[in-house]
């Protein structure tokens, strides 16, 4: 395919038309004369590495980055967006992987959040809730059953629909979904994509950015990829596949994504037997030496828990080297509880990575004398030991 050209326009003008976008901070140059269209009832994703722009021309177009150069053309007539408001003016929303919802109000108080319906200065709760009603039923969102419900009563896939109703009860012509699915289970994720299929039929406009190549192959109409701040190329998404994607993010042809090396496991060095407490409930699992083991699971899922859990066992039994450990004693084994990201202990910081360590609990001290039991009651915290 090599530098493919975008797909040609149809007759009617796009939706919507980025052309020539360019954005600088000082000298870091984030977008590079980009350009990108939009059809009325199609999902365009946008793909790209981390640092291709993507972010940066999604706030240009919602008007948080004004660009310093180049236009935004909606059907066909440059529109000036320089702010936020200028954005939903123009029927641009954009719901963030961050979702913006306030989680103390109900449905429908979070659809209407700054457009209540009263009065002369009177809020007419029963109109906004009515109106949320008939609204979330003219969308089809059947997942919302009762818009008198809190929102942080919702899951995150449904509290997702609730933003969706949100820019559509602003007549949102352009809806850009950043991520949608990151924090989503498999079902979620199809009650989501339901969802972008009906909105699809009723000619709204949507941008999907996401870093799963599957997902994006699935639900879009067409892709366009950006590197290094500039166009790439777009092409309907059935003619592309996941090499050719690859391909065009780092601009080279990747043989192997991961060359996984071959790896001999030796004993069982850990084992981790119907492990209870407050918050984790009868789980098993083995370490065998030289072995990386992983726990896996969407946001909630409890697999952070399992790993702050070990510090603090109620039920069930620990062994490390086919010792038995007695609640709270992993720490006197070769066990290193280490922050995300980092290999580092920090008090205070949420643990979510367990490490086979050559530091003995005396040693850990030593290098950490600022922690001693301040880091154990701080993990027993998080364990759900103390309320």
């Amino acid at each position: 395919m090599g530098n493919a050209p975008t797909t040609s326009a149809a007759e009617t003008p796009p939706l919507l038309q980025l052309e020539g976008v360019v954005k600088s901070f000082g000298g870091a140059h984030a977008l590079k004369g980009v350009n990108f269209e939009l059809r009325a009832g199609e999902i365009h994703a946008l793909l790209g590495e981390n640092g291709a722009g993507k972010s940066t021309l999604i706030k240009v177009l919602g008007g948080i980055h004004r660009p310093d150069a180049g236009r935004i053309l909606i059907d066909g007539q440059p529109v000036p967006i320089h702010t936020v408001t200028d954005a939903d003016h123009n029927g641009i929303r954009i719901i963030h992987q961050e979702l913006s919802l306030a989680p103390n109000l109900s449905v429908a108080e979070n659809i209407y959040l700054g457009r209540e319906p009263g009065w002369y200065g009177f809020l007419d709760r029963g109109r906004m809730f009515a109106e949320a009603r008939i609204l979330v039923q003219t969308l089809g969102l059947s997942e919302i059953t009762d818009v008198h419900a809190g929102v942080s009563d919702l899951s995150v896939a449904h509290q997702q629909l609730v933003e969706i109703a949100r820019a559509l009860s602003c007549r949102a012509r352009i809806l850009v979904l950043d991520e949608p699915t990151s924090s989503l289970s498999e079902a979620e994720t199809e009650t989501l994509f339901a969802t972008l299929s009906r909105l699809r039929e009723e000619c709204v406009g949507i941008i999907y950015i996401s870093h799963r190549m599957e997902e994006i192959v699935r639900i879009a109409d067409r892709i366009t990829v950006l590197r290094d701040g500039q166009s790439i190329g777009t092409q309907p998404a059935s003619s592309l596949n996941r090499q050719d994607l690859v391909r065009w993010m780092v601009g080279r042809v990747i043989a192997d994504h991961f060359r996984r090396p071959a790896a001999t496991l030796g004993r069982v060095v850990f084992e981790a037997k119907n492990l209870k407490n407050p918050k984790i409930h009868g789980i098993s699992f083995q370490v065998e030496e030289g072995e990386i083991f992983g726990l896996l699971g969407p946001n909630g899922a409890g697999e952070t828990l399992v790993v702050n859990g070990l510090c603090v066992i109620l039920e069930g039994g620990l062994q490390v080297n086919n010792r038995s450990l007695e609640p709270g004693e992993c720490f006197g084994e070769r066990l290193l509880l280490a922050g995300q990201g980092e290999m580092t202990v920090t008090a205070g910081q949420q643990t979510s990575l367990l490490r086979l360590s050559p530091h003995p609990f005396n040693e850990l001290i030593e290098h950490y004398p600022h922690l001693g039991l301040k880091l154990f009651r701080n993990f027993c915290q998080l364990a759900g030991f103390f309320n």
